[in-house]
């Protein structure tokens, strides 16, 4: 048993987790998913007209990334959009689609939960490097007259933010894909580099 995985089940219970290898991305995680999923429910990529995917960690700020997977999927038809809600995404995503379903808007959907968090952990701090990980799942839900979902009770408390945080500002997501370096640890990519770079001037 290696040494992360040691820690991780000494602190949270859990045995393992997945981290990314080379330049996979949230997309690459999510497109497996989605193909996936697709076989098992037996029905082709060209059904689908919806794709909601839950992620903290989108390849980039934008286009989202379930544009991306949809391209992958060779869907030029529908609405793809991406969801975050970190921990609860795919329990929304579920929520949102379940509510666009109900509506008739769609008729057919890929609901999808991608996350890389490898790329923003700090390595150092043990009390959040072993609760995250690197994944994807995705499911496909489909327009039913009766059944379905009995109903959701949706909720959040924003009083805890700031207890676990990652700011939205340092360019932690978009920079690996870029340059091949872990987030801010390449000069032209540092939190301190890019905020000196996109400063305004100083009023004469």
């Amino acid at each position: 048993m290696s040494r992360i995985k040691v820690v991780i089940a000494g602190c949270s219970g859990r045995m393992g987790k997945a981290l990314l290898e080379g330049v996979l991305q949230s997309d690459d995680l999510a497109l497996h998913a989605a193909r996936a999923a697709l076989a098992n429910a037996r029905i082709k990529a060209s059904a689908i007209d919806l794709i909601v995917l839950a992620t903290s960690t989108p390849d980039q700020t934008f286009p989202a990334t379930a544009v991306s997977v949809q391209a992958g999927l060779g869907i030029t038809h529908g609405a793809a959009f991406d969801l975050q809600a970190v921990c609860s995404g795919f329990i929304f995503a579920l929520a949102v689609v379940d509510g666009l379903l109900r509506s008739g808007a769609h008729k057919r959907a890929l609901v999808i939960g991608a996350e890389t968090f490898s790329r923003i952990l700090d390595w150092s701090d043990r009390s959040t490097l072993v609760l995250f990980g690197d994944g994807a799942g995705a499911v496909v839900l489909e327009h039913v007259d009766q059944g379905g979902f009995l109903g959701f009770e949706l909720g959040a408390d924003g009083s805890g933010g700031p207890d676990l945080l990652q700011p939205g500002s340092d360019g932690s997501t978009a920079c690996w894909p870029h340059c091949g370096s872990r987030p801010g640890s390449c000069a032209a990519c540092s939190p301190s580099s890019r905020r000196s770079s996109s400063a305004p001037a100083s009023p004469a």
